[in-house]
């Protein structure tokens, strides 16, 4: 039972740390080769979608993999929309915090952010069967109000294979995060005293903006485009990143053999794959309307060393666009007939279970 009640203490902690990214200070944005004035534009869009109070957004992904030897084509699509709102005015900064600290500072930012999201995931029958999920498609729906979340149950029974409305999870449930939160960190003394957020002390001189290129490209209806891109390859080559690669598998018990190959698969794969992020921005108030992600990996040179021949393009892509709407007006509704839990409901319902 503990081991559940950690993971959802886990996911809560990064559901807040995913949603209030806002709330922290911003870099500066990296300009490149760009001109004194597409600097100021870029920068404006930076500030103005990390202070965003609130906003609206639909969200499409896709990942596909194609052209691989006795392997059917693989297509996975997320798609769905959202919302948040937040009001930071007050919390505590949660960076260089610890222990009661840094608890006290994440329920702050839980009270003071709200969000939803709406997911179908789809995929081919093939591929449901391949990895092996009930259903080719199914939902997610999740809210957060208040510091209470909630998730319709009857739209993720389909993925539970009907286990949850067997345990009497039906409709949309609820519970109280911030006691969750509270109570959970203090079952284990070694839950509270990982919550860590001081600076490590860890410092690298690793310069990344070498191996970025951002230029305009041009307006779209009015918009303007912004297109940077990172060569993975030159990165993954980088000294400085294989000494930090390096010893990080060291410390996770690779061999001499087995660190230099996982070197040297890196290398592969960054050489043979592109990263691109495209944004269309509002010129006058500096909102990002659309971003664009855009990851493509040449896999042909991975299937000639396991001794296959491709009969055509070996590609895996991946996809992601978000585009946002409602700037600074958005309201959130909790739904009205959820039933609240706590952490006892949450004990009581999956005491039947046996942890594994």
């Amino acid at each position: 039972m503990r081991k559940w009640l950690s993971l959802l203490f886990v996911l809560s902690v990064l559901f807040i740390l995913f949603g209030t990214i806002s709330a922290q200070d911003q870099p500066a944005v990296f300009c490149g080769d760009l001109s004194d004035e597409d600097c100021e534009l870029l920068q404006l869009a930076s500030d103005t979608m990390s202070n965003l109070p609130a906003a609206s957004f639909k969200i499409d992904m896709e990942f596909i993999v194609q052209g691989i030897p006795n392997v059917d084509d693989l297509t996975i699509n997320l798609s769905g929309d959202g919302a948040y709102s937040a009001d930071f005015e007050g919390v505590p900064n949660l960076i260089g915090t610890q222990g009661e600290e840094a608890l006290a500072a994440l329920l702050g930012l839980l009270r003071a952010f709200g969000g939803e999201l709406n997911l179908v995931v789809t995929t081919s029958p093939e591929v449901a069967q391949l990895l092996q999920l009930p259903a080719d498609e199914f939902a997610v729906e999740l809210k957060l109000i208040e510091g209470i979340g909630y998730i319709n149950f009857d739209s993720l029974d389909v993925l539970a294979q009907g286990e949850l409305s067997a345990r009497g999870l039906e409709g949309w449930g609820g519970l109280d995060l911030i006691e969750f939160m509270d109570q959970t960190a203090r079952l284990d003394p070694t839950t509270l005293d990982s919550l860590d957020f001081r600076e490590t002390g860890t410092t690298t001189t690793l310069d990344f903006e070498q191996y970025v290129e951002v230029e305009r490209s041009d307006d779209y209806q009015g918009l303007a485009v912004f297109v940077t891109a990172l060569d993975v390859g030159d990165l993954m080559g980088d000294e400085e990143l294989q000494e930090i690669l390096e010893l990080t598998l060291s410390q996770q018990g690779q061999s001499r053999s087995q660190i230099q190959q996982s070197l040297a698969a890196l290398e592969l794969i960054g050489d043979n794959m592109t990263l691109e992020v495209v944004q269309y921005i509002a010129p006058d108030e500096g909102f990002v309307m659309s971003s664009q992600l855009l990851i493509t990996f040449d896999a042909s040179l991975l299937v000639r060393a396991s001794g296959l021949e491709p009969d055509g393009p070996s590609e895996m892509t991946f996809t992601a666009e978000i585009n946002y709407d409602n700037f600074n007006d958005v309201t959130l509704i909790a739904p009205p007939d959820a039933n609240i839990g706590t952490l006892r409901d949450l004990q009581d319902i999956f005491r039947p279970s046996r942890d594994t």
